[in-house]
C-alpha cells in the first residue's frame, strides 16, 4: 500500500505553496520570547538562593504578579522592567547573608538578564538598532556559560533565528 500524504486529523492551518518560507508569513514572537526567557533566568536565580529572595527583589523593583489561568506570574512589562532592573540583584546578592546561596551564579544570571535586555532593546520592535548582531552573540554566550541552565525553545528561536527574521525583514 502507498503512503498517504493527507492523513491529518485537521486542515492544514497554514496552506502557502512550498516556496514560501515561513518567515515571510508569521512575525518573531518578540513578547512571548521576553517573557519565557525573563522567567527562565528568574527561575535559574531561585535555584541558588530561595524562591522568597527572588520575589524579594521584584517587588523591590515594584513589580507586581498578576494571576493568568488561576497561576502567578509575570505580564510583559513586569518582565521589561526586570531586566531593565536586571543590576539590582547584583547590588542585593552582595547583602544576602544566607550560607547556602551562590552568589556567583545570581550575578552571572543578572549579568545576563542586562544582556538580554540589550537584545531586546536593539532588536525587538519596530526598528534594529547598531550592534544588534553583537547583543546577540553576548547575550547567547553568557547564556551558555550559565552552569546547569537549560534551553527553553524561546532561547532557542533568539539564538538560531532572531538574526536570520530580522536580516530577512531588514
Amino acid at each position: 500500500t502507498g503512503i498517504d500524504y493527507q492523513n491529518m486529523v485537521h486542515e492544514i492551518l497554514l496552506q502557502y505553496p512550498d516556496d514560501v518560507f515561513i518567515i515571510d508569513i508569521i512575525n518573531f514572537p518578540e513578547l512571548h520570547v521576553m517573557m519565557g526567557v525573563t522567567v527562565r533566568l528568574l527561575d535559574y536565580m531561585k535555584q541558588f538562593s530561595s524562591v522568597q529572595w527572588v520575589e524579594g527583589v521584584i517587588t523591590s523593583m515594584n513589580v507586581t504578579q498578576t494571576y493568568h489561568g488561576g497561576k502567578r506570574g509575570l505580564n510583559g512589562n513586569s518582565c521589561k522592567k526586570i531586566l531593565e532592573n536586571a543590576s539590582t540583584f547584583i547590588v542585593k546578592v552582595k547583602g544576602l547573608l544566607i550560607e547556602s546561596c551562590n552568589k556567583d551564579k545570581i550575578a552571572a544570571a543578572a549579568r545576563t538578564m542586562s544582556l538580554f535586555n540589550a537584545v531586546v532593546d536593539s532588536s525587538f520592535g519596530n526598528f534594529v538598532e547598531e550592534g544588534w548582531v553583537d547583543a546577540i552573540a553576548r547575550f547567547c554566550a553568557s547564556y551558555r556559560a550559565l552552569d546547569r541552565i537549560t534551553y527553553p525553545s524561546k532561547y532557542h528561536l533568539v539564538e538560531s533565528h532572531l538574526q536570520e527574521f530580522l536580516e530577512w525583514r531588514w
